[in-house]
């Protein structure tokens, strides 16, 4: 009896600040998630979307400038990593459990 393998998304897309990215290219990351969110992702599959999006932007089309490692750089700082790693913890244990959706 074999188990079903499980794939992990993670991300999808790291989002980037208001100065590094376009209003267009933005736009066009929020629809690409969107996709992934509503459509691609289906119920019940091996598959689980850790959806780093929402807590990078906050709905926002951009990385929150409050979380960034600086006001050029992208990258989630210290303080964010820290508030999120424990959720992408508990994701994880999750998915283990087959709780997660």
């Amino acid at each position: 009896m074999s188990s079903p393998r499980i794939s992990l998304l993670y991300g999808l897309r790291p989002f980037a600040l208001k100065n590094e990215m376009t209003e267009d290219e933005a736009k066009r990351a929020n629809e690409f998630y969107n996709w992934i969110i509503e459509e691609w992702d289906a119920k019940d599959d091996n598959i689980f979307i850790w959806d780093f999006y929402k807590y990078e932007t906050e709905g926002d089309l951009y990385l929150q400038d409050k979380y960034a490692a600086g006001p050029n750089d992208s990258h989630p700082n210290r303080k964010f990593s820290a508030q999120v790693a424990p959720l992408f913890g508990k994701f994880i244990i999750d998915v283990i459990q087959s709780e997660a959706e």
